[in-house]
């Protein structure tokens, strides 16, 4: 349970950190489904969006005994093969294909 490890490694605070870091994930990719330019890209953007949130909703429900234990990896701090490469390039799908208009609302670069 790599939840369990961050909190005995740096107590509340740690664990704090990577739901804050996990929040601005999550908020960045809600954006990202909000600018979509097409349905197609609101529904990649949702998924991916609902992908993370399951994930670390069952991976802490786990550490604090909430959920049943499963083998669902805690994203982008797991390690596992495949995960550790599609969790981010189904970020980056979403990412790309939903901010094509990107560019309009962000003249300087700043999305």
């Amino acid at each position: 349970f790599p939840f369990s490890a961050i909190g005995e490694q740096f107590g509340m605070i740690g664990g704090a950190v990577v739901l804050g870091i996990f929040g601005v994930i999550l908020w960045r990719i809600w954006r990202t489904a909000q600018m979509a330019r097409d349905r197609f890209s609101f529904f990649l953007a949702s998924g991916a969006f609902t992908m993370v949130v399951w994930q670390v909703f069952q991976n802490i429900g786990m550490t604090l005994g909430v959920t049943p234990v499963s083998g669902l990896p805690l994203p982008f701090i797991s390690y596992g093969g495949s995960h550790l490469i599609s969790r981010p390039s189904s970020l980056a799908w979403s990412r790309a294909f939903t901010c094509g208009g990107c560019r309009k609302a962000y003249p300087h670069g700043v999305a």
